[in-house]
């Protein structure tokens, strides 16, 4: 068989061809199938080059929670987490970040690496070494594409860690010291909320002026704004466990113009409640609240926390109103269930964009109701009415909360468990059937004011319910004055 020249030629360039081809798709075949570390080594310049190192990366992210965070973030009116779910250690996220920076060596640090040292940087500002952390997010600024991609996250990470230098040719805005139980607390992340702005965004790292206290807990801040401002502190759980936040004398600070202002945030030990204890179920008409006596409190107020479930059972959050009004002087008190349960606060209905309506249970049921679970908790105020502690924590999850009590079951009616399941029109056909039941009367009245559809409700049917009552509380009467007033009946 004779091969001609021409032929040979047009087999060796197909081969060389599907040599090329092959191999052109080689980074491609290994990026796919997982060989990261090969394709690195063989194909350092490959548009899968990046992404390889990112998913070696990730990997390892994925022991720290994606480099998540676990602060708490605390200020007067109120708090809130950053990352619910994470509860990695300092000692775990060092062990990641040792792994990075081998990766980092070991491929150098470029613009294909650089999403790696960004991810890395906020590993090392978790772990509070802001030096480390300045250092990669300086780094990361240098490569357009990804200061770019990872923007306002970067521009306001690298100002909070660089933020913690003083500034000795300036006058701080504001300056204070962050102590806990009177020791000054290191490194903690200090704000500033604008007193006059609607809502709060968590976590604050994007939106609000932020800065870390020195050794001696002490933070600054320069060139604010004039205004009046919250000052809140991001500190670890197990900073803040056992401890509240202090009521100062002074909700904000006032900041102006070429003046320095002052202002301390201190954690006092909280208060401790002693009776009911998690677990507990009330049985009969009376609770018992009990606590220990705190230094220099005057009186004393308790408040309740409604746990929420979603359709599953699951925890997906709390709100917490105050029990009663009275104002106890001594370490106990103790309350009647039905005077409890009769009394309700305003609580109204929403409508989502699907048309599902939903109601505040207290705002139906009471404040403590058959069959409810709730955390209590008492706090304790000077004779100026300055709060000085409060046995409330700060939590992240369902397994931190406490005091977790239940009111019995035996009282509640069908319409009440309706209600907690959320079937509201069932709920009015349950508490029909109830007839003259005070309780159920007073629950049909604040359903049908306000409609269980998205359908505005009946006042006058409302007012009826009322008007049945056999033994009507101030709540009922004013409920009725009001409804009265509202239909100009005589």
């Amino acid at each position: 068989m004779r091969i001609t020249v021409r032929t040979l030629a047009g087999m060796l360039a197909t081969l060389v061809l599907l040599f090329w081809i092959g191999y052109s798709q080689l980074p491609s075949f290994l990026y796919h199938n997982g060989y990261q570390e090969a394709l690195l080594k063989w194909f350092p310049k490959s548009e899968y080059a990046k992404p390889a190192i990112n998913s070696l990366a990730y990997e390892l992210y994925d022991q720290t929670g994606f480099d998540g965070d676990s602060y708490m973030f605390i200020y007067p009116v109120g708090w809130s987490s950053s990352n619910s779910s994470n509860t990695v250690s300092i000692e775990q996220r060092k062990a990641v970040i040792d792994k990075l920076e081998e990766l980092l060596d070991r491929y150098g640090r470029t613009p294909q690496t650089a999403d790696v040292s960004f991810h890395l940087a906020k590993l090392y500002m978790w772990n509070k070494d802001w030096d480390q952390a300045e250092r990669l997010y300086k780094e990361v600024k240098q490569y357009q594409e990804s200061s770019d991609r990872w923007g306002l996250e970067l521009e306001k990470f690298s100002a909070i860690v660089e933020s913690r230098k003083m500034q000795p040719d300036k006058t701080p805005s504001v300056e204070g010291v962050i102590r806990i139980d009177g020791n000054p607390v290191a490194d903690a992340f200090v704000y500033l909320v604008d007193a006059e702005s609607n809502g709060y965004h968590s976590p604050p790292y994007y939106d609000y002026p932020m800065t870390i206290t020195d050794e001696q807990g002490r933070y600054r801040f320069y060139d604010q704004e004039p205004g009046d401002y919250y000052v809140g502190v991001g500190l670890l759980p197990e900073q803040v466990a056992g401890y509240h936040l202090a009521q100062t004398a002074e909700k904000t600070v006032s900041v102006e113009k070429e003046t320095a202002s002052h202002y301390n945030v201190d954690f006092a030990p909280q208060l401790k409640a002693i009776s009911p204890a998690s677990g507990d179920v009330i049985e009969g008409n009376e609770i018992t609240f009990q606590w220990e006596p705190y230094a220099g409190a005057d009186y004393y107020q308790l408040y309740i926390t409604t746990i929420l479930r979603d359709e599953g059972g699951k925890y997906v959050g709390s709100t917490t109103t105050l029990l009663t009004d009275q104002k106890h002087t001594g370490t106990t008190a103790s309350l009647k269930l039905d005077e409890l349960t009769a009394r309700v606060y305003e609580g109204g209905k929403y409508v989502d964009e699907k048309g599902n309506v939903e109601f505040d249970t207290q705002g139906l049921l009471g404040m403590l109701y058959p069959g409810g679970e709730f955390i209590w908790s008492v706090e304790a105020y000077d004779s100026g009415g300055r709060k000085l502690s409060s046995s409330a924590g700060y939590y992240l999850g369902e397994d931190a909360l406490a005091p977790l009590f239940r009111i019995s079951e035996k009282e509640r009616l069908e319409g009440d468990r309706l209600i907690l399941e959320k079937r509201y029109k069932e709920a009015v056909i349950a508490y029909e059937r109830e007839g003259d039941n005070d309780r159920a009367l007073r629950v049909l009245a604040k359903l049908t004011e306000h409609g269980v559809t998205e359908a505005d409700g009946d006042p006058e049917k409302a007012l009826a319910y009322l008007k049945r009552i056999k033994k009507p509380n101030a709540g009922d009467l004013a409920a009725m004055e009001r409804l009265q007033a509202e239909h100009r009946e005589p």
